[in-house]
């Protein structure tokens, strides 16, 4: 048996809905190629047994021989931040056993860092397997992910009229996904003694698993800075009333003694976003998806009425909300089965290609097949500078585009991030990625690694993985003779 380690990412783990006793899954894996013992990794997002902590654990499935012996740790990872390991273990696997612990990590250390704080939540949970013997074999890498599919919908409502307050007067907000006929909740707003009154009612929200209802009132001539309201609901989503003292601007006026007339206003944004339970998975290259039918709360980590304190926006934090907001949206951008709603002003700044591309007639474009998250993270990349999760593969995917539509800052981000990453683990994997998108930069850097490192290189690949990839194989034996025509030229 080699030297083994995996990592499973879940993406979306604040949308989990677990309750405590009850865990997620991870795809099966095998250890050792050889053998037909299959492997999962059990994590409990509330706890076995006590649901202020996260219980992890290494699962054997059937097949295989009666008993699998080695040492192996476990550990939990939030974005880059080490959470928690356990110490090495000594086990003896039989079918259907379980090791691990029970209380590996709390839940207020996954849900402490910054990283667990960005819209997509990424935890790390992995083990690794120590042969025994701990003959001379190589080390194996494998990475598994599960998404939870969350839904998003979002919209502003204006009151810039007198009879916008005028108690007898309502409006109706109808959260409705397109080509439903039934929204998924209505939103009543009505002003009542001064006060603006939101009324969430649900309607047809039977199979959402875990929701989250954020609102924020913006008052635009007065000082006060955003006020936010965030209602978050496990299994069934009920009735919610909130009350917030809004005055009318003529008092406010006159409170501030104005002598000049502002545009007045007062702005309320909603966002509703929720989990049906549906998964997505992918271990190596093959994807499913599944879903489950338990139902299981995650940390609230909302409180019920938060007043926020912002300063003053920042040019890129407008953009980013215009691209959160989809607001005055004229172009959709299209991927494999997804469009997302753009400006066509920002697409022009930011690439010439498609400013080539984007003409006054022209409402939507497919530039080359794009997978979903590939053109998710594209898009945000043009709005704020930023992607919310690199990986390579997402790096090499998101460098080959940015070179066709010469976006030279995200090839800059992507280069940085891959060169970086160069180590033993990930140096074959980079170079894969090199040969494929011509940055002979990153290339170079690639090539003096790997013969600088050629020995221990050549001691960490797993020649099994590359049997259907000759070239690639080729370029790291030529490599060799690279470094000897090196040392020789020293030594003259």
């Amino acid at each position: 048996m080699d030297n083994f380690e995996i990592t499973w990412q879940i993406q979306n783990f604040h949308f989990c809905w677990h309750k405590t006793g009850e865990w997620l899954e991870s795809p099966l894996f095998k250890i050792d190629l050889s053998d037909k013992t299959f492997w999962r990794l059990q994590l409990y997002p509330r706890g076995e047994d006590d649901g202020e902590y996260i219980s992890c654990y290494l699962f054997r499935e059937e097949g295989g021989p009666e008993v699998v012996d080695f040492d192996f740790e476990l550990f939990l990872n939030v974005g880059s931040l080490a959470i928690s390991e356990m110490l090495l273990k000594k086990c003896s696997f039989k079918i259907h056993q379980r090791e691990g612990h029970s209380r590996l990590a709390s839940r207020c250390q996954i849900f402490a860092p910054k990283a667990a704080q960005t819209e997509t939540f990424v935890v790390r949970f992995g083990c690794r397997i120590f042969n025994r013997e701990r003959d001379d074999f190589e080390n194996l890498y494998i990475t598994m992910l599960t998404r939870i599919e969350i839904e998003r919908f979002h919209g502003t409502e204006i009151f810039d009229d007198d009879k916008d307050f005028d108690p007898d007067c309502n409006k109706d907000i109808e959260v409705k996904p397109m080509l439903e006929d039934e929204p998924l909740m209505n939103i009543n707003l009505s002003y009542v003694e001064e006060s603006l009154v939101i009324k969430i009612r649900p309607v047809s929200c039977k199979n959402i698993k875990y929701a989250i209802c954020k609102m924020t009132v913006i008052q635009n001539w007065g000082k006060e800075s955003p006020i936010e309201y965030v209602r978050s609901w496990i299994g069934e989503i009920k009735t919610d009333i909130w009350r917030y003292r809004v005055l009318p601007p003529e008092a406010e006026s006159s409170k501030q003694d104005c002598k000049t007339s502002t545009y007045k206003a007062f702005f309320l944004r909603y966002d509703f976003a929720f989990s049906t339970g549906e998964m997505v998975a992918k271990c190596g290259s093959e994807y499913y998806t599944y879903v489950t039918t338990q139902h299981f709360p995650l940390q609230q980590y909302f409180n019920g009425s938060i007043k926020i304190a912002k300063s003053a926006p920042t040019a890129m934090d407008s953009l980013e909300e215009v691209y959160r907001s989809r607001s005055f949206v004229d172009f959709d951008f299209k991927s494999e089965t997804e469009t997302f709603p753009a400006h066509k002003a920002i697409l022009c700044a930011r690439s010439p290609i498609l400013k080539s591309i984007v003409n006054l007639n022209c409402i939507g474009a497919e530039l080359i097949p794009l997978e979903d998250y590939i053109g998710k993270q594209l898009i945000l990349f043009l709005y704020t500078d930023t992607v919310e999760f690199l990986s390579l593969w997402t790096a090499g995917e998101l460098y080959s585009i940015a070179a066709f539509l010469k976006v030279e800052l995200l090839k800059t981000k992507c280069r940085n991030f891959l060169r970086d990453k160069l180590d033993l683990h990930h140096v074959v994997e980079i170079l894969r990625i090199v040969c494929s998108i011509e940055d002979f930069p990153l290339k170079s850097a690639v090539e003096n690694f790997i013969v600088t490192h050629y020995d221990l290189v050549l001691h960490s690949i797993n020649w099994e993985t590359l049997r259907h990839e000759p070239e690639l194989r080729r370029e790291i034996i030529l490599l060799k003779y690279k470094k000897q025509k090196t040392i020789q030229m020293v030594w003259r």
